[in-house]
């Protein structure tokens, strides 16, 4: 018999050729497929595009650097699978099969964890056994060729399964604090996979407190505290970043369901038997039940799922099978239980699952040691294997037994031709694509991810949520996409897009810049509109710094009024690309003033190319003036200062005298709401004037959701913060300009300057309530409970009966763990 050492190098030689084979297969698969991404793969590639983009240009010892990076994955779909991706496109290059490759490594990790977990539980064999199964699995197999963080969440939770295997069957007090540690890390990573695998990890926490409080095991209660504080410290970073994000959106996702949604039978006989029936599918039918054979046969003879290496590292004695069983069994029944409690059921959310039956499967087949359980093996893994393959592959036209998932090998689809085509017609602009079609080949997040493939210059996005916002959106874009046949799953917005759709073929200031036919016979429609508002002109001359060359308004304008301007901007690319320009329209007789702060460009110029940031372009905008109607009649006249995002260099800039004549606001037709056609600084500025300042959050919200489709990496938040920062270093009691600057820094998140806004806000307009409501909303953002529960008395003082400062002041007690304050306060606001 071969020593230890030995087995074990052999092992590793075959679960390497498991890999190898297995990896070689998905590897042919995604070389035939030619399809685009669907709709969730599209928006994961392109958060991992972003992330490669960030670690691009790492600034490890930057808190902001940092910041940006978590930023990056907002919601429950957590970082990790994207930033384990981005050394595949650093060395593969960008591309849905170059992304799909961080798949390889998530095998090896699968692999690997289960082939433990077997030898852990029962013996090698097992684990060997367990290891093939496991690849042969449809569900898995599916995802493997797929890019979705379902098969990463599998891998690391798995991985994490078997750490804590190890971990609570281990008998020497120093593996068992080593694998304490290792426990915590690898539930902080499985977490930072995706906030599901919480489900997961729930049945295995419980079990593990649970028994260690009966058994009175302070020991075991102690490792499980440094363990959870290594898994805190994993995810923490990330997590605090985006808290109220990930725990939102983690609580709608599991409203939000494919098969049985706001169904009543959900968890009825249908809904419980909605996984035992789809078992065939997640696992392979013949391995399944040659496995039954087995384990039955066994089970007769008495030796109920034995096996010929009994797990002696566990406690060496006649219960170590039964407890491998009782700890298998545990976590299958719980994960069973809250599965099917659950409305959203898809094969793919029980996925993480699957390796531990594998194990059961691998065991149960090693329940027969002579010649008729090696032919049940054998034969179900070969036939398994066939049939997998029969169901990646078209290769005969026999019908198949379950899901297939056969490569597209049909005419290409036209998704990097349209980014093409846009970066063509405008090579130094940023371009949103406003998106009336969604279907599973052309959908927003696709074409967002091939913009992001081209160095991220064209962005898309679906409008039209409801008819409400259909004109506005069909006039606040240059370039559409539309499609004649199918237009795809709209779900409960279809009558906006219909309407987008309608206003983009009527519209007088669009046409059809580009037609393709599509591989289902229908034509797709690139639509541009006729006189963008931002041109961009190539000059001779060479110049050193920004200048306004010629400013065309109407000689008189009514307050409360929209009115066309045109400026003629001139410089060099390097300085116009990150410019902001700070416009005054001061009165020439009295001290009143408004301003028109915008990026140059819309803040829409693309990075200097190759030699272009050496020479000089004419920028000319074609914009809208609003000046508010409370401003005094008269004569207005225009200044105007160049600031420098990069490196905050300001100068005054020169350009030709310009007045404007005011003239008294029509108070009839005077709304407060920004219209859609000016710019987003300027309509940012509005919503904080009007509706921020007086706690109107809804407005705000839903207007500033309105606009992020048109500036999908909101720059314009970062340019208004910019621009009134330098204007509040010259005015400080400008009080309108510190609520937009804060509004333009909550939603940026950028808790600890929103704090140093609001203590300005607070000195300013020391009696709004909601000034105070705001400063302890950004402490408790920040884990400042104490501090937030001071500035949340004031509010308090201010408008006792508000019940949403007394929601917050539960929220404040709950962090400082006062829990009958807290239950006072829920109760106060009638939330209990």
């Amino acid at each position: 018999m071969s020593n230890p050492s030995q087995r074990l190098g052999r092992d590793i030689v075959i679960l390497c050729l498991l890999w190898l084979v297995a990896s070689s297969v998905d590897t042919l698969w995604l070389l035939v497929d030619q399809a685009p991404p669907a709709w969730d793969q599209g928006d994961h590639l392109t958060r991992a595009m972003n992330h490669w983009r960030v670690i691009e240009t790492p600034q490890l010892a930057s808190p902001a650097w940092w910041r940006e990076l978590w930023q990056q994955a907002p919601t429950q779909r957590a970082p990790l699978v994207y930033l384990l991706t981005t050394p595949f496109l650093m060395v593969l290059g960008r591309g849905f099969d170059q992304a799909v490759g961080v798949n390889l490594l998530f095998s090896a990790v699968l692999i690997g964890s289960v082939y433990r977990l077997g030898c852990r539980l029962f013996s090698p064999d097992v684990g060997k056994w367990a290891a093939a199964i496991c690849l042969l699995s449809p569900t898995l197999a599916f995802l493997r060729t797929d890019y979705l963080l379902d098969y990463g969440l599998t891998a690391l939770f798995t991985l994490c399964y078997a750490v804590t295997t190890e971990w609570w069957f281990a008998k020497k007090s120093s593996h068992q604090w080593a694998l304490s540690l290792l426990t915590g890390l690898t539930i902080g990573l499985t977490l930072m996979t995706r906030t599901s695998g919480l489900l997961f990890l729930l049945p295995l926490l419980v079990w593990v407190i649970g028994v260690s409080l009966v058994r009175r095991q302070g020991w075991r209660l102690l490792q499980i505290g440094v363990g959870g504080a290594v898994a805190i410290a994993t995810f923490w970073p990330w997590f605090s970043t985006n808290w109220i994000t990930v725990i939102s959106t983690t609580i709608e996702s599991t409203a939000h369901g494919i098969i049985y949604r706001n169904d009543p039978q959900a968890n009825r006989l249908a809904g419980w038997l909605f996984y035992p029936r789809a078992l065939p599918q997640m696992l392979s039918s013949p391995i399944l039940i040659a496995a039954l054979v087995a384990g039955g046969l066994g089970w007769l003879n008495r030796r109920p799922f034995t096996v010929a290496q009994p797990p002696k590292a566990i406690h060496g004695n006649s219960n170590d099978v039964r407890k491998a069983w009782w700890w298998l069994a545990v976590f299958l029944i719980s994960i069973y239980v809250l599965g099917s409690l659950g409305s959203n059921k898809q094969l793919r959310l029980l996925a993480p699952c699957l390796p531990m039956l594998t194990v059961v499967l691998a065991a149960a087949l090693s329940a027969r040691r002579d010649r008729f359980g090696m032919v049940l093996r054998w034969g179900s893994v070969g036939l398994s294997s066939l049939l997998l393959l029969l169901h990646l592959f078209p290769l005969t036209p026999l019908p198949r037994w379950g899901a297939v998932r056969f490569p597209y090998v049909g005419p290409q689809w036209p998704n990097p031709a349209v980014i093409a085509e846009i970066i063509d017609a405008e090579p130094l602009l940023k371009s949103t694509l406003g998106m009336a079609v969604n279907t599973s080949q052309i959908n927003p997040q696709n074409l967002d991810f091939y913009g992001a493939v081209a160095d991220f210059q064209v962005e898309a996005r679906q409008l039209a949520f409801s008819p409400d916002t259909a004109d506005a959106d069909s006039e606040a874009l240059n370039w559409y996409l539309t499609k004649t046949g199918d237009q795809g799953a709209y779900n409960t917005i279809e009558a906006g897009q219909a309407q987008l759709r309608q206003n983009i073929e009527n519209s007088e200031t669009l046409s059809i810049h580009q037609r393709w036919q599509l591989p289902d016979q229908s034509e797709l429609r690139l639509y541009h509109r006729t006189t963008a508002p931002i041109e961009i002109v190539s000059i001779p001359e060479s110049l050193d710094h920004v200048h306004i060359s010629d400013v065309q308004a109407p000689p008189s304008i009514q307050a409360g009024s929209l009115a066309p301007i045109t400026y003629h901007l001139e410089g060099p690319w390097k300085a116009l690309q990150p410019g902001l320009l700070l416009l005054t329209w001061q009165s020439t007789h009295s001290d009143g003033q408004w301003i028109s702060d915008h990026g140059i460009g819309l803040g829409q110029l693309q990075t200097a190319q190759t030699g272009a940031d050496e020479n000089s372009f004419r920028v000319i905008e074609r914009l809208v003036l609003a000046p508010p109607p409370q401003l005094p009649d008269g004569a207005y006249s225009l200044q105007a200062i160049y600031l420098n995002r990069q490196s905050g260099e300001a100068y005054p800039i020169d350009l030709p005298l310009i007045e404007v004549t005011l003239t008294a606001a029509d108070s009839e037709n005077v709304s407060a709401l920004p219209p859609a056609s000016l710019d987003l600084m300027t309509q940012l500025r509005a919503l904080a004037q009007h509706y921020f300042a007086i706690g109107d959050l809804d407005t705000v919200f839903n207007r500033v959701g309105q606009i992020n489709q048109y500036d999908p990496i909101q720059a314009y938040l970062p340019q208004t913060e910019q621009a009134l920062t330098y204007r509040l270093s010259k005015s400080p009691e400008q009080l309108n300009w510190q609520y937009t600057l804060l509004l333009a820094q909550v939603l940026q998140q950028k808790g600890s300057d929103a704090i140093a806004t609001l203590n300005q806000i607070t000195q300013l307009d020391p009696q709004n309530p909601y000034a105070w409501a705001y400063l302890g909303f950004v402490h408790l953002y920040c884990w400042q409970p104490s501090q937030a529960q001071s500035a949340l008395d004031q509010a308090t003082i201010l408008d006792p009966d508000s019940t949403e400062v007394k929601a917050l002041q539960a929220a404040a007690a709950l962090m400082r763990f006062n829990i009958p304050r807290a239950l006072r306060f829920l109760q106060a606001a009638q939330i209990l």
